[in-house]
């Protein structure tokens, strides 16, 4: 064993930088992919109507492909339709991100702009850079999320408003697939400007937006079994299940949550009071109070 004495911080920044490091690379991978698709999607779709093909080509397409290329994985028949219609649904006008078309066509541009490019964006007037730095943003999330998760949110989505509510959602959350179609089917999106609060009588205004935005009105318990429970017994099983399940329940709560424990017990004006789940959101920079009812969750900062 040797005797060189090598800091736990030295080893610590060294692991925040190799996990950093992976991380840009599997978003690199990711943009890439999409950029693969999208291509492949336009091809196949341009062919389709050029000879009028049937919808099994595809499988003859994937067939071929694969005597071509050895194991080739991920392009089966039905992984190339998918790939069509990721192309059909986004080769168009978006109101939201103009430019996004391009930047699937044109990767280069989104993962090594030029210094060219960077002194030209210093440049810019303010405006110009906050609208830039808005649509480098949508552009970012949208090429942070799976295609997987990309083809859920198509199929189950009907305007641009919603299927960007949801690319965003899974963008900042890391939302598995399963837990996006247990969103989508619940259609969080009208959900979550209906929480009824007092966040503007009792908070800043800057505060209680982002107390807004933390929050949603429903929660998607899936993993949790609590029937045929009575209203006395039930509050505690929910609690109980909630525990067991942290991990899940975090994922629900979003990726700003911390949990601070169960049952947490205070003191105020000499009356006892015990906390049913206690978090901090990170964001908010805030401790989060649930108190757990049958039919109504409440939520104080």
């Amino acid at each position: 064993m040797s005797n060189i004495n090598i800091s736990s911080n030295f080893i610590k920044k060294l692991k925040q930088q190799i996990l950093a490091s992976r991380y840009v690379v599997a978003k690199i991978a990711n943009a890439e992919m999409l950029r693969l698709y999208f291509s492949v999607g336009k091809m196949v779709d341009n062919e389709f109507k050029k000879n009028k093909w049937g919808a099994k080509v595809t499988d003859e397409i994937a067939q071929r492909l694969q005597q071509e290329l050895k194991g080739l994985r991920g392009f089966s028949g039905s992984n190339i339709r998918k790939m069509r219609i990721f192309y059909k649904e986004w080769n168009m006008a978006d109101t939201i991100c103009p430019t996004l078309t391009d930047k699937l066509e044109n990767m280069e541009n989104v993962i090594l702009p030029t210094m060219s490019d960077k002194l030209e964006k210093r440049k810019n007037t303010f405006g110009d850079r906050v609208s830039n730095e808005k649509e480098q943003s949508v552009i970012n999330a949208f090429l942070s999320v799976l295609f997987s998760h990309h083809y859920e949110i198509i199929l189950k989505t009907k305007t641009k408003t919603e299927r960007w509510y949801y690319i965003h959602k899974t963008a900042q959350n890391f939302w598995s697939v399963r837990h996006l179609r247990s969103e989508l089917n619940n259609k969080s999106h009208l959900q979550e400007k209906q929480l009824p609060n007092n966040f503007e009588r009792t908070m800043p205004n800057v505060l209680s937006i982002k107390a807004m935005r933390a929050f949603k009105d429903q929660y998607l318990l899936d993993f949790v079994n609590i029937e045929d429970a009575d209203d006395e017994i039930d509050e505690r099983v929910l609690e109980n299940e909630i525990v067991n399940n942290i991990r899940k329940f975090l994922m629900s709560l979003g990726n700003e949550f911390s949990f601070m424990g169960n049952q947490f017990r205070l003191i105020v004006n000499e009356e006892e009071f015990f906390i049913d789940l206690l978090f901090f959101h990170r964001g908010l920079q805030a401790l989060v109070a649930f108190d757990l009812k049958k039919n109504l969750w409440s939520k104080r900062t």
